[in-house]
């Protein structure tokens, strides 16, 4: 390290031991130290990943097609280099899907928007990004999710009437841990549904990538429907624990979440060999703990089962938190350092992300040496925070992928 870096280096370190003794107090001379380091580590920072999602969820991104396009010019000025595109949402595709056809008798659909304003957003944003030198990853948010609690559309009804959503202990369809209707992610049908999706993307949209979200396994709580009673007994001879959080009983379910992760893999990379796949999971082992997902099994698959990123949602209100949640769940990636991107909350309940924070965040994903970053979600990126970023990033030439490529 040169000289100035190092200099730099010990200087923000020992901001960071100021903020130690100020959090809660704004820091002007921190903030413009820590600017002033990261605006030098930029130029040097290009291959890194730095992503966003963008969502039709508390903003209006992708509100018309116009929205959409000003919002990956934007993305691209400010510095980003990778969108991942919300597609799948409460039972509903978002491009014109006859997979979806077939399954509920609806090809997509875009929030409540009336049948006049409906259109295929994810075509849409995935040209939009191209444009704009971004790389677009395809992000199937609900994965297993039916529907939100209060939401009765056809996907949940077709599951209810065919007995492949989970329940609770006590039979119910949305348990306490979160307010949603989830698809048994052991039962075939469900796991063949989401295969099917993303393999009609793969063969019409020049995608750059798929990505899955924490909500391809289960809440620890469901698994209590007569499907999945009937296949514990029989491959282990006994009735489900009364426990939903039976050690035996997490790891079973884990166990079968994790095949079905290399089955996804594999059928899609039949398809599209050169294919990126993502996941974006909650951090280990709260994971496991509550949602019955071992991801970091998924990180030792090879060849055609390979998962190539885990972006990490490492959300949290402030630097030291976000470091720990980093710091308590890299050490599971073993030699995949490189596969790790954190995902860094801006925006979401309580408030926005400080400027310092944020810089500090984004240095030591870089210091921690992982893949890169992704912001959650495209709202802090252009409406609260866009200066800052700029100012962090030197816009970096496009990511080549296979996609963009072509």
């Amino acid at each position: 390290m040169s000289e100035p870096l190092l200099a730099a280096n010990v200087t923000l370190h020992r901001v960071g031991a100021e903020r130690r003794r100020t959090i809660g107090r704004p820091n002007p001379l921190r903030l413009l130290l820590a600017l002033s380091f990261l605006a030098t580590m930029a130029c040097a920072a290009t291959t890194e990943i730095r992503g966003t999602w963008v969502t039709t969820t508390a903003n209006t991104a992708l509100a018309t097609p116009e929205a959409t396009a000003d919002t990956m010019r934007r993305l691209h000025e400010i510095g980003l280099n990778t969108v991942y595109i919300e597609c799948w949402k409460n039972g509903y595709s978002e491009w014109p899907s006859e997979v979806m056809r077939r399954a509920i008798g609806i090809p997509f659909r875009v929030n409540a928007a009336p049948e006049r304003l409906q259109r295929d957003l994810l075509g849409e944003a995935v040209a939009a990004a191209h444009r704009n030198g971004l790389r677009a990853i395809a992000w199937l948010e609900y994965g297993f999710m039916a529907a939100t609690a209060d939401t009765r559309n056809e996907l949940r009804a077709r599951g209810e009437a065919e007995g492949w959503i989970t329940r609770t202990r006590e039979g119910a369809t949305v348990g306490a841990q979160n307010g949603f209707v989830w698809m048994n992610p052991l039962h075939p049908i469900p796991q063949q549904l989401l295969i099917d999706l993303s393999i009609e993307i793969l063969r019409n949209y020049p995608v750059d990538g798929i990505q899955l979200d924490d909500r391809i396994a289960m809440p620890v709580e469901m698994g209590y429907d007569d499907f999945t009673r009937a296949l514990y007994r029989e491959e282990t001879g006994k009735p489900l624990p009364d426990n939903p959080r039976d050690p035996a009983f997490v790891r079973w379910r884990a166990d079968r979440i994790t095949a079905f992760a290399r089955r996804y893999a594999r059928a899609l990379r039949e398809v599209r060999p050169d294919l990126h796949l993502s996941l974006s999971p909650a951090p280990y082992p709260w994971s496991l703990d509550h949602y019955c997902c071992d991801w970091p099994a998924w990180t030792r698959f090879e060849g055609e089962a390979r998962w190539d990123e885990f972006v990490v949602q490492n959300y949290r209100p402030d630097f030291p938190r976000t470091r720990a949640s980093i710091e308590e769940t890299l050490p599971h990636l073993g030699d995949r350092r490189g596969a790790y991107l954190a995902g860094i909350r801006v925006v979401g309940e309580g408030p926005d992300i400080a400027p310092a924070d944020l810089i500090e965040s984004i240095r030591f994903t870089r210091d921690a040496g992982l893949g890169g970053h992704s912001l959650w979600f495209s709202r802090g990126v252009l409406e609260v925070h866009p200066k800052l970023l700029r100012e962090l990033y030197k816009p970096a030439p496009p990511l080549k992928t296979p996609a963009t490529d072509r």
